[in-house]
């Protein structure tokens, strides 16, 4: 899916992501769920796939691909995210090694427009105290934890095999603070790159709201 206009709008990617559910519920009807559960790391019941999103517990039927939580149907954005995962799932594992979104394939494409709505967007409306006290509290919601890279740092699971961190840097004299988000290396191997900069936006959402 070539979102190209999230350079521009992140919004326009987001519809772009939910226009992209008609196609892609074709392509994974005639794929084997049992298959793509297991590549997912899901469970496959005979008639559902239940993922893991953010914490919560989806459940997918087959043959609709309908995603529900708590018995309620998913808003567009994580029916979008769960079934583009579940198409492009390799069943690869994590890797452990971060990467930012330019070494993703074709990231190069969206990493000016990425970082301005990540990390330069937290950057603009955060403090260092504010960031912190973000992180804890979503890190605490969605099972995160902290790590060892630069000042400050961050993980937060996505998806089963879908891993975000956060990397803040402090600056110094001439130096402004900097944040990124980074993707642990296996994500391309679960959504594509222009999918996983509307997944770090939507991150970068989440850590906004807890830090007010």
């Amino acid at each position: 899916m070539a979102m190209k206009e999230f350079s521009l709008d992140p919004k326009a990617g987001e519809r772009l992501l939910a226009q992209s559910l008609g196609p892609i519920r074709e392509e994974l009807a005639r794929m084997d769920p049992a298959q793509r559960a297991r590549a997912a790391g899901g469970v496959w019941d005979g008639k559902n796939i239940t993922l893991t999103c953010w914490d919560k517990d989806y459940t997918i039927n087959y043959p609709e691909l309908v995603a529900y939580c708590d018995g309620q149907e998913a808003g567009t954005f994580f029916q979008a995210i769960l079934l583009h995962y579940l198409k492009n799932a390799t069943g690869a594992p994590l890797t452990g090694r971060w990467v930012s979104l330019r070494e993703l394939p074709d990231g190069l494409f969206y990493v000016q427009a990425f970082q301005s709505y990540t990390g330069g967007r937290l950057v603009r409306n955060t403090d260092e105290e504010g960031l912190k006290k973000a992180c804890r509290e979503v890190a605490a919601l969605v099972g995160g934890s902290r790590g060892d890279l630069g000042d400050l740092f961050y993980s937060f699971p996505v998806l089963p095999r879908v891993l975000l961190g956060l990397v803040y840097w402090q600056g110094a004299e001439g130096f402004p603070p900097r944040i990124s988000i980074l993707f642990d290396a296996a994500s391309s191997e679960y959504l594509p790159t222009d999918v996983l900069a509307i997944v770090g936006s939507f991150v970068t959402g989440q850590l906004l709201r807890a830090a007010r």
